[in-house]
């Protein structure tokens, strides 16, 4: 008797035992699901950058956030973030080159852009020497940080033109290049050849891509990527892209007109040539019969193209860092007739009368010395008159009594990146801006 309940409870030791079995493997079961949703939890609510499609662990430790509640801010150090996005960055000022650290660019070999430390204003340039430049305004000013210049979305989508996306459920953020949007948009549309211009690129980031024919000549033309119509036709001998209005400089049997992102004639195709000189004004340097005009972004006259030029050499007056070479101190445009200058301000009123005969100091006997055409600090343009020299204000009023100067010039000081205008008369050589503080003329 005692053997077999000796068996029956040995029979009931061993039915135990697959459900205590069945029960642990149920148990790490769940466990593991757990740990498993811990850890996509957990990688879910880490911050992730992608680049092209592609995570960047090494861009995305670069950023600086700041979260406000719900909303997250993010600042991005220029130079470091440079070379991730096609671009090489610089300490200084491009214009003048020096190692200024309240200053920073970026360069991808076609377009650059500048900023300055506790300033609100992004530079761009073709980095043309006859290029005007393109000047943005940030939503934030740019600060230091480290030994680094730091710029919000806004600056870095506008500098490095590119689109920028934040999407706060998966705490991703995704950044597409020019680059990459237009080679994969024209796969995917069957477009054998892509503009070759940077900035003629960049139309891809208002859904647009200028397009040309295979057949010899070549015709351009400009198509919507989204619904794949031509916005305008293949038929345009040239089409570049103006970034700053999105419009398109086309050109068609030889001349040249301006066309809107809807296919609607903005100027006349009417010119020998059409060069923007300020985009925030929206006027532009025309061409017709080898004589210039300006007009403005409507179409309308500025300026009658019958000057034998409009602005002076930016390559002669490269040291003198001119913002704008067509348009002086913001105001004055400087026109050359019958051989004379005289000046206009932008709205096209008459300034001065046609009594120059020439614009600026492109010589000087001084070591060490470069050409100057403008004095910025003191709102000042040098004119001259039978190889003398005088100062001039934005009213157009002479600041000497006569041109009695030999020469004006100014020197540059690489360590601070700042330039000091001279000026000579009668043996006599005087540091500009410290006379006209002084009241010594």
């Amino acid at each position: 008797m005692e053997l077999y309940f000796e068996e029956k409870k040995e029979e009931k030791k061993k039915s135990k035992s697959p459900i205590l079995i069945g029960l642990m493997i149920i148990l790490l079961i769940i466990l593991t699901s757990v740990v498993v949703g811990l850890i996509v939890y957990i990688q879910s609510s880490l911050f992730k950058v992608k680049v092209n499609g592609v995570s960047n662990t090494d861009f995305r430790n670069l950023i600086e956030i700041e979260q406000n509640g719900t909303e997250t801010k993010m600042y991005f150090p220029i130079k470091s973030v440079a070379s991730y996005l096609g671009f090489t960055g610089y300490t200084g000022d491009f214009k003048n080159k020096s190692e200024d650290s309240s200053k920073c660019y970026i360069d991808n070999g076609e377009v650059i852009a500048m900023f300055t430390v506790n300033s609100d204003s992004l530079i761009v340039s073709s980095g043309d020497a006859d290029s005007v430049y393109e000047e943005y305004t940030l939503d934030e000013k740019v600060f230091e940080q480290d030994g680094q210049l730091y710029t919000t979305e806004d600056g870095l989508i506008k500098a490095f033109d590119i689109t920028l996306n934040y999407n706060a459920d998966k705490n991703l953020l995704e950044i597409y290049t020019t680059d990459y949007l237009t080679n994969n948009y024209a796969q995917s549309l069957g477009v054998e050849k892509i503009p070759k211009l940077f900035r003629d690129r960049t139309a891809i980031l208002e859904g647009m891509m200028i397009v040309e024919t295979s057949s010899s000549p070549k015709k351009f033309g400009v198509i919507d990527i989204v619904s794949k119509n031509y916005i305008l036709e293949t038929k345009y001998d040239s089409i570049s892209y103006l970034p700053y209005t999105s419009d398109f400089l086309v050109q068609s049997n030889g001349k040249y007109g301006i066309m809107t992102k809807e296919g609607r004639t903005k100027v006349n195709i009417a010119y020998d040539d059409i060069t923007v000189i300020d985009y925030q004004l929206g006027l532009y340097l025309v061409k017709d019969d080898d004589l210039f005009g300006v007009i403005n972004s409507n179409g309308n006259t500025i300026l009658d193209t019958f000057y034998q030029q409009v602005g002076v050499s930016n390559t002669t007056y490269a040291q003198n860092a001119l913002d704008n070479q067509y348009i002086l101190l913001d105001t004055l445009i400087p026109v050359k007739y019958n051989d004379m200058w005289g000046f206009f301000d932008v709205e096209g009123n008459q300034i001065t009368e046609f009594e120059f005969t020439g614009v600026g100091c492109a010589t000087s006997t001084a070591a060490n010395t470069y050409p100057t055409v403008e004095i910025s600090s003191l709102r000042f343009v040098v004119v001259e008159k039978d190889k003398m020299y005088n100062l001039m204000d934005i009213k157009g009023k002479l600041r000497i009594s006569s041109f009695v100067l030999n020469s004006v010039y100014l020197k540059y000081d690489a360590a601070t990146g700042q330039n000091t205008y001279y000026m000579t008369y009668g043996g006599n050589t005087a540091n500009i801006e410290e006379a006209y503080g002084q009241n010594q003329l």
